[in-house]
Formats: C-alpha cells, structure tokens, sequence
C-alpha cells in the first residue's frame, strides 16, 4: 500500500530504512534532515517522527525511540 508523505518526513523515512539498525540522534537527524541555515529545533525532529509513525500503523514497521539515545526502525 502506498503512502503519501512529505519531503522532510519521506527524507526521515529514507534514512532510517538505509540504515537499518542504526539509531539516530535528534541532533544528527536535524543535521541530514535541514540545511544549516535553516532555524529549527530539536523538536521538529519529534513532529516528523510523529507523522511518519502515524503513516507506518498497521505496516508491521515503526520507529522506535532508544530513551536518552535516539531513533531507529524495527519491527513492531
């Protein structure tokens, strides 16, 4: 089933599928995700991982928070 999702979000979703395993922090996610003129805190990051998650119910995938540490996708 295909899903629709905007640039950052689809960017954020690329990522962490072509890292499978690998967990991200917010601050590293700003970095691949924004420009570095773009003002924007780590918070976004959260509203990004948000929407995603919320694309990706039902699909037997998700992101999963590492408490303290940061992102990454698994299985649910």
């Amino acid at each position: 089933e295909s899903i629709n999702l905007r640039n950052r979000e689809l960017r954020l979703l690329e990522l962490l599928i072509s890292s499978k395993g690998q967990v991200f922090s917010k601050q590293k996610l700003v970095d691949r995700l924004f420009s570095y003129d773009d003002d924007v805190s780590e918070n976004a990051i959260e509203v990004y991982v948000a929407r995603v998650r919320k694309h990706l119910e039902g699909s037997g995938i998700g992101i999963v928070t590492v408490r303290g540490v940061g992102y990454r996708l698994s299985k649910i």
